[in-house]
């Protein structure tokens, strides 16, 4: 199971540069009903998956990783490195991201062999899901706020919208805790794939064609990689 390891490393160089030690374990897991009834899509995809458990015994800390693997009928292979942190975030998350974290962790890094001109919601992706990593309210609050007011705009209440995905050039997505409403905040982009919502300024708030909520952004996700490697489930 390390050749995994070992093949998410050539896809993923960068991680663990510092090369502290690492300790590898084959995990038992079980998918409740709850997680198997809520993101259904998903628990095929990382079903199908081989695992591997990795602790990185940083010189700061202790960090729990689980390698998710594919391999499609072409030999193409891909996976994730989700994290798992321990506790909770200092605010309140939606139940089903907290169900999610607590079955997959969240997604650290993914690579893939495959290379084919698609939008993935994993693309360019610093940290989806991880509970760490997740904020309350805007990063950028101040800026937007100018812009909406510059463009004579209303501001969305933005102080119950947790981040949740961050992209590696800074846009974010959000929930927002009320409604479970996902929001893309992008102030540079080249999508396809999302829509201005109404009344914001354009290089604000997106929602994303065919995701109402959370779970459809998971499920969307899930469905994307599977169709994007050609796995078999």
């Amino acid at each position: 199971m390390e050749k995994d390891f070992e093949l998410f490393k050539k896809g993923c160089s960068w991680f663990n540069h510092s090369n502290d030690p690492i300790e590898f374990s084959t995990p038992e897991i079980r998918y409740s009903n709850d997680f198997i009834q809520t993101f259904p899509v998903l628990h095929l995809l990382v079903s199908s998956a081989r695992t591997l458990d990795l602790t990185l015994n940083a010189k700061k800390e202790v960090i729990n990783y689980r390698l998710f693997s594919w391999t499609n009928n072409a030999g193409q292979n891909s996976g994730w490195l989700c994290r798992f942190d321990p506790g909770m975030p200092g605010f309140n998350i939606l139940p089903e991201h907290l169900l999610l974290i607590n079955h997959i962790g969240g997604i650290e890094e993914s690579y893939s062999e495959v290379d084919k001109d698609e939008e993935l919601l994993t693309l360019n992706m610093d940290s989806i899901f991880i509970g760490s990593n997740c904020y309350q309210d805007m990063r950028y609050a101040d800026y937007y706020k100018e812009v909406t007011a510059e463009e004579g705009a209303t501001a969305l209440h933005t102080a119950d919208f947790i981040g949740f995905a961050t992209e590696v050039n800074g846009n974010e997505t959000f929930y927002d805790l009320n409604t479970k409403a996902v929001y893309l905040y992008a102030t540079d982009h080249c999508f396809d794939n999302i829509q201005v919502v109404g009344g914001q300024p354009e290089y604000t708030f997106y929602t994303i064609n065919g995701v109402n909520d959370f779970i459809d952004y998971v499920e969307m996700l899930a469905s994307q990689w599977i169709s994007y490697n050609s796995i078999k489930l």
